[in-house]
Parts: C-alpha cells; structure tokens; sequence
C-alpha cells in the first residue's frame, strides 16, 4: 500500500437470517443492486435491479417512486436532474450468454416531477458486445459484434457514423496469417464527455504469436490499440494530442519486463478532464495515472489510484474502479471509489458505489440503500422493497 493516509470504509453485504418456531431459515435471496447514482444536484438517487428502477429522495432517504422494467441498462439522470433515462428491450451480449430479441431497445425518458414517461424511442437493431449511452441521452455507440462501431442518433434512428472493421483483428500488422493471432477477445472502450461534446472509442488486443521453428521457438506476445476521437459539435474527427497517445500505439509493442503492457482504461470525469489508468501494471495493488485535459492532452496530474477499470462518479473529483481481467475471479463485485487530488478511497464489497461531496451511497445489506457521510459513516438506510 503506498504511503500517506488511506481511509476506508467498508460497506459489507450481510445475509440476513430469521427465526420461525424456534427454527432458524435463511429467507428468498433478495436482488442486488446492480447501480447506484446521485442526481447531479444532489437531490435524488437512482437504484437499479434486474426487475425495477427505484428512485430515491436523500432527504429524507424515501423511496420516491418505482419504474418496474426487466434488465434496464444505462439507467442514468440527466444533466439537468429533470429526468431519467434507460435502455430497455434489445439484444444483450454478456460474458455468459446471447440474448437475441425481435426488435431494437427502447429509450425511455421518466420525469422526475411527474413520476411518468414523457418520451419514447425504438433504436435500431444491433447485436452489441459494448454500448454506451450520452449523458442527455441523445447519442447511443455501439460496438457490435461484427466489429463495426455504430453512433446512433436516438431521436431518428438514424446512424450519424459506421466504422466498419473497429475491432478487427490483425489492424497495423504486415505479418501474414497465421503468424499472428488474437489471444483473447477484443476490448473495445466508448466514453462521452458528460456535455456531449466529444466522444472517445478505443480498441485495444492482445496477440501471440505462432512458434517459428527457424527463428526462436518460443511463442512472443504483443499488444496493439488504436483510438479515435470524435468532435459530436461539427461531426469531425479528431487528432490525439500530447498525452491522449497513450490510448493507441503507434507500433506494436512487444511485453516484456523492458516494455510493459499498454493496456489503457480511461474515463471523462468532466468536460474537460479525462482519468487514464493502467489496467494492469500495479505495484501493491496501485498504478499512477493521468489526469489529462481534453482535448489538449496537456498532463495535469498523476493520481495514485488502485489498479482496475475506471469509470465516472458523480462527483468530478473521484473514479469509480471496478476489477478487471484476472482480479476479476477474486473480486468480482469490489467497486473501490477513490479521490484524484489526494489518497482517499471508498471500498465496497458489492458493485453499486456513488459519490457526490462528502457524501457516497452503497449497499449495506442485499435490496437495501445506504447513505453514508464521509468519517462518520452510515447516516440513514432504507430497504428498496418499503412502500
């Protein structure tokens, strides 16, 4: 563990046990909570299952009203904290199965004064390994998996860009088949800035080479990745600045104890400000990042930060980290929040963490919220299933 203070607090999942005639029985498993989200201002909460999305007041901590939906993704507030929306419906690709489905996702827009749908689209059709919604709502990316990046206008349908051949395999190799081929899938990341002003892609693979009896006969591996960068304003592209190279390589690099592996895991915290992490190469479980500005690239900072996938809180100034790759057998559902201007994080022993201020939302105990003030711990709980 790197030097300094590092408070943490713990938000442990317990299993609830009751007592009927003097026996002892462990009752139904409740849902997880698979996400938890502050509304930018502060004033709501957002907890996702697989059969409800509950939205909560923080003050007081209440149950405010329940969208009942199937497997919603991208359940998200809006910039304004006015609405709420969600993908509902379509085909789901996971680590475990196809999900195939007769028509595209829904996109739904709640009000938040109302407590009902205002607004309604049917998207087009795409069987996507990665998807990511805009903030507002109005864009939709899809990496499918044909290897072909779509960007979606939600309002018409229609398809502002496609870039066929994305994810690929073999980009930027002169070596002929079967010299080279992908050791595991490829991972492609998509993040919008929360203005929707930029939009990043960024593929990155793994590759082992074939034995080459006349060469060396042992087995050599190699990651390559490419990004690109969109300016959603003009419908452009855009070149990657200064530090921003760090998503791509310009040739491909060999792993070795001399060159690490360039796997990149990155994040828009704001606007202008984009965290790039290290997926892999920790020492005592943290890697140094970057705090870069957008789109300049100009470093602004190197927060120590543990080692894993980031993604955005609520609140700007911290990362949500998630397990990747082998941690993940380990950790599966540990979501660590952590500050990038000082060695403060938040630990959680389930996948749903929020932060915004001095304040974070967990899961103390399956189906329930917690709302926790920070170096005083749970302040008020609630049990989503409380009328």
């Amino acid at each position: 563990m790197p030097g300094g203070a590092i408070s943490r607090c713990k938000l442990i999942a317990l299993l609830l046990l009751s007592s009927a005639s003097g026996a002892v029985s462990q009752p139904p498993p409740r849902e997880p909570i698979h996400r938890l989200r502050f509304s930018p201002d502060g004033r709501y909460i957002l907890a996702l299952d697989n059969s409800a999305i509950t939205l909560l007041t923080v003050t007081p901590l209440a149950v405010l009203f329940r969208i009942p939906v199937e497997n919603a993704i991208q359940a998200q507030f809006t910039p304004d904290s006015q609405q709420v929306i969600f993908l509902s419906g379509g085909t789901r690709v996971d680590a475990a199965r196809i999900r195939l489905a007769q028509s595209g996702p829904q996109l739904e827009y709640w009000s938040m004064s109302g407590h009902s749908r205002v607004e309604s689209h049917e998207l087009p059709l795409h069987a996507c390994a990665g998807q990511q919604l805009s903030r507002d709502g109005r864009f939709l990316a899809c990496a499918d998996l044909l290897d072909t990046l779509w960007l979606i206008d939600t309002a018409s349908g229609g398809t502002i860009f496609r870039r066929d051949g994305f994810g690929k395999n073999g980009f930027a190799w002169d070596l002929p088949e079967p010299t080279a081929k992908p050791a595991r899938p490829t991972a492609v990341r998509l993040a919008f800035s929360p203005d929707s002003h930029y939009f990043i892609a960024a593929v990155q693979e793994h590759f082992i080479s074939a034995q080459q009896p006349d060469l060396d006969r042992t087995p050599k591996e190699w990651w390559s990745g490419r990004a690109v960068v969109w300016d959603l304003s003009t419908g452009n592209t855009m070149p990657l600045k200064d530090r921003l190279n760090v998503l791509t390589d310009k040739a491909v690099t060999h792993v070795s104890s001399e060159m690490p592996d360039r796997r990149r895991s990155f994040a828009f915290v704001a606007p202008d400000r984009l965290v790039v992490s290290d997926l892999i190469n920790a020492k005592n479980g943290y890697v140094t990042a970057m705090l870069l500005e957008f789109p300049s690239g100009r470093l602004l900072s190197k927060p120590l930060l543990p080692a894993g996938a980031v993604f955005p809180a609520t609140d700007p100034n911290f990362v949500i980290i998630r397990a990747a790759d082998r941690d993940r057998i380990d950790n599966p559902q540990r979501t660590i929040a952590a500050a990038l201007d000082k060695q403060e994080t938040i630990v959680s022993e389930t996948s749903a963490l929020d932060v915004l201020g001095r304040y974070y939302i967990g899961e103390p105990r399956p189906g329930w919220v917690g709302l926790y003030k920070y170096g005083k711990g749970l302040e008020a709980e609630i049990d989503l299933l409380k009328k």
